[in-house]
């Protein structure tokens, strides 16, 4: 298939909806020629202050007692109960009711009827079954695993009872995968893929491989599309051939329900990336914070999101507009950790008590009208740009958007291949080529910049040619490095012109303070004797391993307790690490207890008072964000005669 021109028909054209066949081919393509793309960072948008329809506090962590009547909150567009189940791990919609997961070294079961959440069967298995195993799979009417104790994979019906039960091919590696029809086991052997048609015993090869750990990791859009992971890369493969049809090292998960797909790596915008319909052009899901989990919910082409950074919140998107309808506000000790969506159309999230680890349920109204709606007309969706459709319109937007950034705090900022073009021999740098998520990384950047006082940024640019802030997709580790590893960020110089190298996505944040604290050294040294005297902060017996030799022999106390002195044994490694450590932390919010150490207290005032010192701030009545968790102020107080 010509890729180029299948992307074209498939979801740019404008021609009727493709056939299933046709369109997994074209999907499968444009993954081929764009995934790669996402193993990057991504994001959230700028959002409109929320307005709730009611004023009531966040949702009360009181457990229900199991078996009562549900406590209803915001009008009856939630309501919380408690199944009476500990240690729960997973939930998933099944049959007419939900089916939990929970368990430490075994598993159990639970099937809860929807009408009053009740128990109506519970089945325990002799061992740990993982939520995201991927034998686990639910059907019309019936669920299967694989049992690794009895080395079979186990049919259930709605009702918890046992219909079958299918040996383990000879040779298995990892676990097979039950189809959809239960007509066929999925499953690999040390040189191969293979297929069981259960119907007429005949078993075939589908494809000859043979990698290091070789197991398969999924099935999805209508069973034609096998994943396929490695010690070192995941292959999707179509079940019919194995055609190879995409290949990327690390982890890809790939599913879909309903002529709808969604696209997953490990890193990036949480989980999820990309989204879609049959016959659509492809999506960027890029949520308000994608910092915290993404749950996908493509049966209503919803997504719900977990962000516990001011407060611990969960925001319902609509994915066929892009629009955020409804926002859930938890207290601090419910933790999400799993969201159902039932045929009936209700929206349910489990959430553990994290002091007893005991769940609870709770039924989410997500619709527009309720007392949880919100009012936010952002489109949280972009289109993702192939390099045979450039949105020109867009990239126009960006370097525009970047411009305007330069004026208003002096310092150049890089997108695109410009953000690449000059590398340090340690770290190679990919490009961002996605104007959807320069833009909203350009819109962050504006307001983590604002939290500098101008003169910050105009002075420390001022002892280069240039200071140059890049917004890349990726920053890897060379092997002239010896640390060929991944990073979120770093800062080099090129001749006289210096360059701070974010990566866009969920550690942008934490790179820009650290690595821009590394620039604005430059200026504390030349200006002010603060920490000319560092190493005399830390413990009496501690010298900095320069990269070379190993902390395990340092005390536990160094990193934790009364007596803590660094943030993580990587602040162990130079003095300039530690310190861009303390400023990073001290710029982010809910490190307060970080930095109540005495040792840690005092490297951070120390920090402080540099800044103060060598930018002409120490008469400055303000307090700055850095300074946030100083045990006193250092803000300057004019006294009154």
């Amino acid at each position: 298939m010509d890729i180029k021109k299948a992307l074209n028909r498939s979801f740019f054209a404008g021609e009727a909806s493709p056939s299933p066949h046709q369109w997994i081919q074209s999907f499968l393509a444009f993954i081929f020629i764009g995934l790669t793309c996402l193993l990057l960072g991504g994001c959230g948008r700028s959002l409109p202050s929320q307005t709730l329809s009611t004023e009531e506090a966040p949702v009360s962590s009181e457990e229900p007692q199991a078996g009562s009547a549900p406590q209803v909150y915001y009008d009856g567009a939630l309501q919380i109960s408690s199944p009476g189940i500990s240690n729960a791990t997973g939930l998933y919609a099944f049959g007419d009711g939900l089916l939990v997961l929970s368990g430490t070294e075994t598993t159990t079961l639970t099937l809860l009827s929807e009408d009053g959440l009740t128990s109506t069967a519970s089945v325990t298995l002799p061992f740990l079954l993982d939520p995201e195993d991927s034998s686990l799979r639910l059907g019309e009417g019936y669920l299967s695993y694989f049992d690794p104790t009895e080395q079979e994979t186990v049919v259930l019906d709605a009702s918890g009872h046992q219909v079958s039960h299918i040996p383990a091919p000879e040779g298995l590696q990892g676990v097979p995968i039950l189809s959809g029809d239960r007509n066929c086991l999925y499953y690999c052997t040390s040189d191969g893929i293979r297929v069981w048609d259960l119907e007429t015993g005949l078993r075939r090869r589908i494809k000859e491989m043979a990698a290091p750990g070789q197991h398969l990791t999924g099935l999805a859009l209508r069973d034609t599309v096998l994943a396929c992971a490695t010690d070192s890369a995941t292959s999707l493969l179509s079940t019919e051939n194995g055609r190879l049809l995409y290949e990327a090292s690390g982890e890809v998960k790939l599913s879909g329900e309903k002529g709808r797909y969604c696209l997953s790596t490990p890193l990036g915008l949480g989980e999820t990336l990309l989204c879609g319909e049959e016959g659509g052009a492809p999506q960027l899901f890029l949520p308000e914070d994608a910092a915290g989990r993404c749950y996908f919910l493509p049966s209503r082409a919803g997504a719900v999101t977990h962000a516990r950074r001011e407060e611990n919140r969960l925001d319902y998107y609509d994915l066929r507009t892009g629009r955020r309808i409804s926002t859930l506000v938890l207290s601090a000790n419910l933790v999400p950790m799993d969201v159902a969506d039932t045929p009936s159309g209700a929206l349910y999230l489990l959430a553990e008590l994290s002091d007893i680890h005991s769940c609870i349920l709770l039924r989410w109204e997500v619709g527009p009208e309720n007392a949880l709606a919100v009012q936010d007309e952002t489109n949280y969706l972009t289109p993702w740009q192939t390099a045979d459709h450039p949105d020109t319109a867009a990239w126009t937007q960006c370097s525009a958007y970047a411009s305007q950034l330069r004026g208003k705090y002096g310092i150049s900022i890089l997108i695109g291949e410009d953000a690449a073009r000059v590398q340090p021999w340690d770290y190679s740098l990919e490009p961002e080529t996605q104007p959807g998520i320069l833009l909203w990384e350009l819109q962050s950047l504006e307001k983590r910049l604002s939290r500098f006082p101008a003169s910050i940024l105009l002075q420390t640019a001022s002892h280069f040619s240039s200071l140059n802030l890049c917004i890349v997709r990726s920053v890897t580790g060379t092997a002239e490095s010896g640390n060929p590893k991944p990073a979120a960020g770093t800062q080099f110089l090129d001749g006289t012109d210096a360059y701070v190298v974010i990566t866009a996505g969920k550690y942008g944040e934490q790179a820009l303070y650290h690595e821009l604290f590394h620039a604005m050294e430059t200026h504390i040294f030349t200006n002010s004797s603060a920490l000319d005297q560092w190493s005399k902060l830390n413990p009496q017996e501690f010298f900095y391993t320069y990269g070379v030799s190993d902390t395990a022999d340092y005390p536990e106390t160094w990193l934790m307790g009364e007596y803590r002195a660094f943030l993580d044994t990587y602040a162990m490694t130079f003095p300039k690490e530690d310190r861009s450590r303390i400023f990073e932390a001290a710029m982010e919010p809910g490190n307060k207890e970080t930095f109540q150490p005495w040792m840690m207290q005092r490297k951070l005032k120390t920090i402080c008072l540099g800044i103060r010192e060598a930018y002409g701030l120490s008469e400055s009545p303000e307090t700055y964000p850095w300074e946030q968790y100083l045990d006193f102020s250092l803000a300057y107080k004019e006294e009154v005669q």
